[in-house]
């Protein structure tokens, strides 16, 4: 038996040469994982095609950091596949994500079991209202898209999108 399908953790970081099909091929060899946490990658990009749907349906905890992170540009995909995918979760966070409130509600729909939720850098989500109010009831651990990030040990760079002139500037 191989040792691998007994993995239970499983932590990417700067792992720019992991291609999709090989994280693809690696997830589909660990049945018993819990824990899964990417923090910029290339596949990190296309999380709805390769983590998520090959992740084993136990996942605990999951964690997504993006590095480059793009106010803007707004995409609920990582958020609707992860709250589909992913009902055993109990620790989430996804830094830099550009998910809106649109994501949160999925994931706080199809995640019944959260914890702890970490949306920090995650500025498209407009926290307010209902979700808000199931945050602060049911999260334990809840840190919202303007917490600090400072002692986190995670730096992103912050692109600010520039709808008339589509072009990407820093923002400091």
């Amino acid at each position: 038996m191989n040792s691998s399908t007994k993995l239970i953790s499983l932590f990417l970081k700067d792992c720019y040469h992991v291609t999709s099909e090989r994280l693809n091929h690696a997830l589909k060899m660990v049945p018993q994982l819990e824990k899964l946490h990417i923090t910029d990658t290339s596949s990190a990009n296309k999380l709805y095609e390769v983590t998520v749907p090959n992740c084993p349906q136990k996942i605990k905890s999951f964690k997504l950091d993006k590095v480059c992170i793009h106010i803007g540009i707004t995409s609920d995909i990582d958020a609707l596949a992860i709250a589909n995918i992913m009902p055993e979760l109990r620790h989430l966070q996804l830094y830099g994500n550009a998910m809106s409130d649109i994501g949160l509600k999925a994931i706080l729909d199809g995640c019944p079991h959260l914890e702890s939720l970490d949306i920090r850098t995650c500025y498209n989500v407009d926290i307010h209202g209902n979700e808000l109010k199931l945050c602060m009831e049911r999260i334990k651990n809840f840190k919202g898209p303007e917490d600090s990030i400072e002692n986190c040990g995670f730096h992103p760079r912050v692109l600010e999108y520039d709808e008339p002139t589509k072009s990407c500037g820093f923002r400091l």
